[in-house]
């Protein structure tokens, strides 16, 4: 029964395609008339969830497809983000599916449905779940200017350099048959979108074609599953919108971490050096408190840029208000000072020479830093 339907529908199809060209000269209006027929029929066929609409896809970057003619997109998950005219602008995670509705499928007209299709397919899909299906591309034409092989041959040749993953999905010429992905594995399983392990079959089947392409989308609609795009990152990812925020310092939280040189480091690590920072910029260090917060600055610094204190080059140095001096001599003398058991003479006077260093080019600056802090 559905097959008999279907045919019915088929054969209407073409003669309200026909009755309505024949008094349509412009061609604008040849093409809308051409796709609403097609949009109208499927509609029929299809459950509400689908909606059917005109204009371009865009992604959270900003960059847009080329206009397409049948956008087929959740009709509860999709946020318009720009209607008028029936012709809208809609997020690619919204979309199931494009299709391009030709009246005579010639090589030029070909040429733009799989341009038009692998610039929806490029775009860069963000859900509020990461997760996202590829989107389908599909070419319906109520006829064509040369043979189902020689369509076949011509969207191989324009295809080749194109990605196997943004290629056509299918194509459908009403009184001749259909070209789909087929599976080259065996080379009889029909696939619903072409891929590496693909090839472009060809099914000459012009009774048929339009029942085997509304099942065809079908099983294609029925297969992918939309997750709502994250309106959040359309907004961030192109400076429509200044998302920037801030939190005061007394409500930041201790546990909370922020990315610094590529290293996540807790917030309480961040008030921690920021603590002994200021206590060592203030000029006010006695000598015996001074390697304390000395080394918690120096190494604390260290770790954010080297993530290890064993990563940190041999000939590195540490700019000491204008001296040189080793980060690996800090190191070693840190390593010995922050030690709990007994430590060698000579360990001590690694430790009492780096001291004494330090803290002798720390004297000589004091009063500047008491003069910036008072």
């Amino acid at each position: 029964m559905l097959r008999d339907i279907l045919m019915s529908v088929s054969k209407k199809m073409q003669i309200d395609f026909e009755g309505i060209t024949s008094i349509i000269q412009h061609n604008g209006e040849k093409g809308t008339a051409r796709e609403n027929i097609l949009e109208e029929y499927l509609k029929s066929y299809i459950p509400e969830k689908y909606s059917f609409s005109k204009g371009t896809i865009v992604d959270c970057k900003d960059v847009q497809s080329r206009q397409v003619d049948i956008i087929i997109h959740d009709k509860f998950l999709t946020p318009y983000l720009v209607d008028m005219d029936n012709t809208k602008i809609v997020p690619i995670e919204s979309v199931y599916g494009v299709v391009e509705v030709k009246s005579t499928l010639t090589k030029e007209e070909l040429r733009k449905c799989v341009k038009n299709i692998e610039s929806v397919r490029k775009l860069e899909k963000k859900t509020i779940s990461d997760f996202s299906f590829p989107t389908a591309g599909l070419v319906f034409a109520y006829d064509s200017d040369a043979s189902l092989e020689t369509v076949y041959k011509n969207l191989n040749e324009i295809s080749a350099d194109v990605e196997v993953d943004k290629r056509i999905s299918c194509v459908c010429v009403l009184n001749k048959g259909i070209i789909l992905p087929v599976e080259k594995n065996g080379m009889t399983n029909v696939s619903l979108l072409p891929s590496d392990n693909t090839i472009y079959g060809i099914f000459n089947n012009a009774n048929d074609a339009l029942l085997l392409f509304y099942l065809i989308l079908t099983q294609i609609l029925n297969s992918i599953t939309i997750f709502p795009p994250d309106m959040v990152a359309y907004a961030q990812s192109t400076d429509i919108l200044d998302t920037s925020f801030s939190i005061p310092a007394d409500y930041v939280p201790d546990d909370g971490t922020i990315s610094i040189m590529d290293k996540m480091v807790s917030i309480s690590e961040i008030k921690n050096l920021r603590d002994y920072g200021t206590k060592f910029l203030s000029g006010k260090l006695r000598k015996e408190d001074f390697l304390e917060y000395a080394f918690e600055t120096c190494i604390q610094n260290l770790l954010l840029v080297h993530k290890s204190l064993d990563l940190v080059p041999g000939n590195s140095t540490l700019d000491f208000f204008g001296v040189p001096i080793n980060n690996k001599v800090i190191i070693n003398a840190y390593k010995i000072f922050r030690r709990s058991g007994e430590i060698t003479p000579n360990e001590k006077k690694i430790v009492d020479d780096l001291e004494n260093l330090m803290y002798t080019i720390y004297d000589n600056h004091r009063g500047e830093m008491l003069k910036n802090n008072s």
